[in-house]
């Protein structure tokens, strides 16, 4: 979006010719669209109705394959519904974000990598996800504060990250090789969080594992 800037202080004109540019380029381009990146300051770009409600309409009838989001703005925005509907994603890399999964929602058969930053869980939304995603062989949560009960099962996983603040934390990923996990515990700030997380059960059930970091307070003595 920067690429857009003029230099001359004027950033709602800048805006408008950086949305106004995707949505042409998307809309008359002929042909499939395999990645889609972006790194956006702007709050009206997420706003329910944003620009990016109309762009992921779009590739979600274009054959996606990749899809990131990063953003500067402090607060969450919800991934528009039609996210869902990328039925050929293989990568996603989604910053600063929250998402409830539709009724209909049949899961993401070729998804193999699933990144996600900054992001709020109020419920096991994180795990329902992962669960419909049956070939998912990459997992990073970087940064996750959680209100919920969290429960992360699946058989094909190779690599794990986890860091962020828990209120349970749950993991069955028994053929995982490579695990990164970095639990925080909770400051005073937010109240309903914390790092419930039984270490010797997921480490027991671990049958594949390689290397593995066991970061943050939670596992101080």
């Amino acid at each position: 979006e920067d690429d857009f800037a003029l230099g001359n202080d004027n950033e709602d004109g800048d805006s408008v010719r950086f949305a106004s540019f995707v949505h042409t380029f998307l809309s008359l381009h002929n042909g499939p669209i395999l990645k889609f990146e972006m790194n956006a300051r702007r709050v009206h770009t997420f706003s329910p109705g944003g620009h990016i409600h109309r762009w992921m309409l779009i590739l979600s009838r274009n054959g996606i394959k990749e899809i990131q989001i990063k953003t500067r703005i402090w607060r969450n925005y919800k991934i528009p519904s039609s996210f869902f509907s990328c039925v050929e994603l293989e990568y996603a890399c989604l910053q600063g974000c929250i998402f409830q999964l539709p009724p209909l929602f049949t899961g993401f058969k070729r998804m193999h990598t699933l990144h996600f930053v900054e992001f709020c869980a109020t419920e096991n939304n994180i795990g329902e996800l992962v669960a419909s995603c049956p070939n998912l062989e990459e997992l990073i949560l970087s940064r996750l504060l959680s209100f919920a009960d969290i429960t992360i099962h699946s058989t094909k996983l190779k690599v794990l990250r986890v860091d962020g603040m828990f209120k349970h934390l749950n993991l069955v990923t028994p053929h995982v090789s490579s695990a990164v996990i970095n639990l925080r515990v909770n400051t005073g700030y937010v109240p309903r969080a914390g790092s419930n997380f039984n270490l010797s059960q997921f480490i027991g059930s671990l049958l594949d594992i390689e290397n593995i970091s066991l970061l943050g307070h939670a596992f101080e003595v």
